[in-house]
């Protein structure tokens, strides 16, 4: 008992240490650190790991090297990377089908809906590009539908394997990175509406916090997204010079006159000659 008691004490008092006290140690504290050894603090953006994330081919080429590894786990990381869908989403289960073309369509719920949030269902269609960016992926895919039909559900346990293994495919990646990189792609090709629609917003300003168009490198040729909702088209986008002079001439309009505005002097009369 006496053993006992002093190792549930000295829990204690580290928990207190590390999660309680004020002054306690924060990730600001070790990136602090990690700069006064002249060491750069690893970043944890999942927006920088999308624009340096494996294509889809590397990714399933990768995970074919990794000892142990069952195909289910390399479906499912083939979707996250070919569609970057929500790990929440592909619990809710998922619809895979084949294009005429030689693509993939994938049917997703939604998983942050709500009455006037996010998209309950959107359908998603790509086409492969050249091999070594996604041309093996979709093939692996469309096996995959051959072989059982195409519907597909993940555990908790499932995306818990497949965040572990592209891990280990490369630091940093994981499904929220392969996110970000196929709303670049979206936003390159399907504009405001037609990225809102394939990330699964209802509005046109969520997508501010993911990826760039600038970053897209081309490894998925995205070619639809319909939603069930119409995406809402928000005052975020720069006012044309119409809108910008509009906008100058009501400001003037309503700005009150100056009390201190001294009057013109009145003006001086000449006095008439007498002639």
């Amino acid at each position: 008992m006496r053993v006992h008691t002093l190792a549930a004490f000295e829990r204690s008092v580290v928990f207190r240490a590390l999660y309680l006290d004020a002054d306690r140690p924060t990730w600001a504290d070790k990136a602090a650190a990690l700069r006064a050894e002249g060491l750069r603090p690893v970043s944890k953006s999942k927006r920088q790991a999308g624009r340096r994330a494996l294509s889809p081919d590397r990714l399933l080429v990768a995970l074919a090297h990794q000892p142990g590894r069952v195909a289910r786990v390399e479906t499912l990381a083939m979707i996250f990377a070919l569609f970057g869908i929500r790990p929440a989403e592909a619990a809710r289960g998922l619809v895979l089908d084949k294009t005429a073309t030689g693509g993939l369509r994938l049917a997703v719920a939604g998983a942050k809906v709500s009455a006037v949030r996010g998209q309950p269902l959107r359908v998603l269609e790509i086409e492969p590009t050249r091999r070594g960016q996604s041309a093996l992926a979709v093939a692996f895919l469309r096996t995959y539908v051959d072989e059982t039909g195409g519907d597909l559900a993940a555990t908790p346990a499932d995306v818990v394997a497949v965040r572990r293994a592209m891990r280990q495919a490369q630091p940093g990646l994981s499904p929220y990175a392969y996110r970000h990189a196929r709303a670049s792609e979206a936003k390159a090709t399907q504009g405001r509406a037609g990225a809102a629609a394939w990330l699964g917003h209802s509005n046109d300003r969520t997508q501010q916090a993911y990826g760039h168009a600038r970053s897209a490198k081309g490894a998925v040729a995205i070619t639809a997204a319909t939603a069930s909702r119409p995406v809402r088209r928000t005052k975020t986008l720069p006012p044309t010079l119409v809108e910008r002079f509009v906008q100058v001439a009501t400001r003037l309009a309503a700005r009150p006159s100056s009390p201190s505005a001294k009057a013109p002097p009145p003006r001086r009369r000449l006095p008439r000659p007498s002639w």
